[in-house]
């Protein structure tokens, strides 16, 4: 997939996702939403997901053609862990004190991606420049 192509759909499933769930799931217009069961268990969290992959693919074209496939492996693979953690994780958190619930994943695994993408780019092209 090329740079341009990941900025795209990313930016179009957050644009639709944040104007779908602002606007159409508001109270409002709650008969609209088809997803009101299932927005803050499943919908907010994998948004939060898509808008981190969002906001690191802008900056995948200042980097190599090169960096950039490692990063779309990266992504794909981060992605389906993120899912799969964010699908299994509990809606609230069962303790007192406080735990892990799916907001609370996605925000850190969102987090931890953008840091992870950014570090990637740093050294990878570091490398890539003491190569040549």
């Amino acid at each position: 997939m090329k740079k341009v192509g990941i900025l795209t759909i990313s930016g179009i499933i957050a644009v639709i996702g944040m104007v779908y769930y602002q606007y159409l799931c508001s109270s409002i217009h709650n008969k609209l939403c088809v997803t009101t069961h299932y927005s803050a268990t499943v919908f907010e969290p994998l948004l939060l997901a898509v808008i981190s992959i969002f906001s690191v693919s802008i900056f995948t074209f200042f980097i190599s053609d090169k960096i950039f496939k490692k990063w779309t492996t990266f992504t794909i693979v981060w992605f389906i862990f993120d899912a799969i953690f964010i699908v299994l994780a509990p809606t609230s958190s069962p303790y007192f004190y406080g735990g892990p619930d799916k907001e609370s994943i996605s925000i850190w695994m969102g987090s931890l991606f953008v840091i992870i993408s950014f570090l990637m780019f740093i050294i990878v092209t570091i490398k890539e420049r003491r190569k040549k």
